[in-house]
């Protein structure tokens, strides 16, 4: 019964904390770079001793780096050394960046520029 209580104390404390409401949407940015970068951490080719994962997981990897660096910028930072690896790894350089990298990117780059814009009401760069 007093556990009961407690509980219900607890929840109420939480969600009218001020600090919360303060620095949530750090937090939210933080973890979500977070999930990002363990999801391309777990596709990317390079960094597999084995090949249980498809052939194509580099392409959903490359989507999750993307993602991460469009919502946390200083996310790139993290991921140039497992870049020039994979640059340095693959046979077809040219190929690995004309036609996964750029697009990729420049899909992310494109869709959350029109979602700021939708969001702002006018052309902005958040980071």
């Amino acid at each position: 019964m007093i556990m009961k209580h407690f509980t219900q104390y607890q929840l109420f404390a939480q969600l009218v904390n001020w600090f919360m409401f303060f620095y949530i949407t750090r937090t939210l940015a933080n973890s979500m770079e977070t999930v990002l970068t363990l999801v391309s951490l777990y596709y990317w080719p390079s960094l597999r001793g084995s090949s249980s994962i498809a052939s194509g997981s580099r392409k959903w990897a490359l989507a999750a780096v993307a993602l991460a660096c469009a919502i946390r910028p200083t996310s790139a930072i993290k991921w140039i050394y497992v870049a020039l690896l994979e640059l340095y790894l693959t046979r077809d350089k040219l190929k690995f960046i004309l036609l996964e990298v750029v697009p990729i990117g420049g899909v992310v780059l494109g869709v959350t520029s029109l979602l700021d814009r939708f969001m702002y009401g006018s052309w902005v760069l958040v980071p």
